[in-house]
């Protein structure tokens, strides 16, 4: 691994650390650089500021939960199953995470709402319109029901759950998550 490499893995992981740790605003670019044995301008040259280096780091986390969801919906599991395995490794995640960690990720969703960018925001929407193509294929997903129509009820249940606390969203994650299911399909 080339020295810029081996810097840049020594930055995101101190400051991965420092977000499972502390709030972001009790984390600073001098300790950061200290920690990871670089200079404060080599944190800069590769990272803008620290608001980006916070961003880039959240959002790794998101990106190794998208791409572990990607593989749980390409399995042979029904659409139910399905489901329900992508629930548990989402509580598994958020537990793995510290209570510090996901303040700090609805800390920078919150104040700016575009963190979450296009791109991933966009990838997010590929893996669950694969799981809504499993869901009708199956016939448990309503044919009434577009794309957009889920999207729109994901997001807005999204932004309702922002001002729960985390803890109550977890003791109550399983009766929401059935309820959810129940709402897809069509009643006769």
């Amino acid at each position: 691994m080339n020295q810029t490499k081996k810097k840049k893995k020594a930055i995101l992981e101190v400051t991965a650390r420092l977000l499972r740790e502390r709030l972001i605003s009790d984390i600073s670019m001098d300790e950061i650089a200290w920690l990871a044995h670089v200079s404060k301008v080599t944190i800069f040259k590769y990272y803008e500021n620290k608001n980006k280096l916070m961003n880039l780091v959240i959002r790794k986390e998101l990106d190794f939960m998208v791409e572990n969801i990607q593989k749980i919906i390409a399995t042979d599991a029904d659409f139910h199953e399905t489901f329900h395995q992508i629930y548990h490794f989402k509580i598994k995640q958020i537990r793995l995470m510290t209570d510090i960690f996901l303040q700090n990720m609805m800390k920078q969703y919150a104040a700016n709402p575009s963190f979450f960018d296009e791109d991933t925001r966009q990838i997010q929407h590929l893996v669950y319109q694969e799981l809504f193509r499993k869901g009708r294929a199956e016939g448990q997903i309503s044919e009434d029901y577009t794309d957009e129509d889920l999207f729109l009820y994901v997001d807005i249940i999204s932004e309702g759950m922002k001002s729960i606390p985390l803890e109550i969203l977890i003791k109550h994650s399983k009766n929401l998550t059935e309820m959810f299911l129940n709402s897809l399909k069509k009643r006769e």
